[in-house]
């Protein structure tokens, strides 16, 4: 976002980013049914126009679901997937991935009859595991994008 900054213009997920965040604490993580966004709004720091400017780029991003009640009233209803994720509160795809990388290849290893393909499969499975799970799933991230034709 470097050319939005660079022309005065605020990054919206420094707003929503914590809106979502505080959805998902107060649905996922304390249960409740229909989160208190004015609670919310307050906890970030946001008066309502703005709060409520951030719940509908929320719902519009398909992060969130819920009901326009009319003016200022809404009522979130659920997180969906993508919305966990994009808070982190669930992995993304890449994470699992690479998560599911290291264990084949430890697996692999462990079960290679042959001690000179043994050794490189453990070799890759350490390599992969030292490189830190982050990194591994940027490399996992970049090459589904590449294969997809998403990036």
């Amino acid at each position: 976002m470097p050319a939005l900054e660079s022309a005065g213009v605020t990054s919206l997920w420094d707003t929503d980013g914590p809106v979502l965040a505080a959805i998902v604490q107060q649905v996922e993580v304390e249960g409740r049914h229909f989160p208190d966004l004015r609670e919310i709004f307050e906890t970030c720091g946001l008066d309502l126009d703005a709060g409520m400017r951030s719940v509908r780029r929320l719902d519009a991003g398909h992060l969130i679901e819920g009901q326009q009640m009319g003016g200022n009233n809404y009522v979130v209803e659920r997180v969906t997937g993508d919305g966990l994720r994009e808070s982190r509160a669930w992995p993304d795809r890449a994470d699992r991935l690479a998560e599911v990388v290291i264990a084949a290849l430890a697996e692999a290893a462990e079960n290679e009859p042959i001690p000179e393909k043994r050794s490189k499969l453990k070799t890759a499975a350490s390599g992969a595991a030292g490189v830190g799970k982050d990194v591994m799933t940027e490399v996992v991230a970049a090459y589904l994008a590449r294969v997809t034709g998403a990036g």
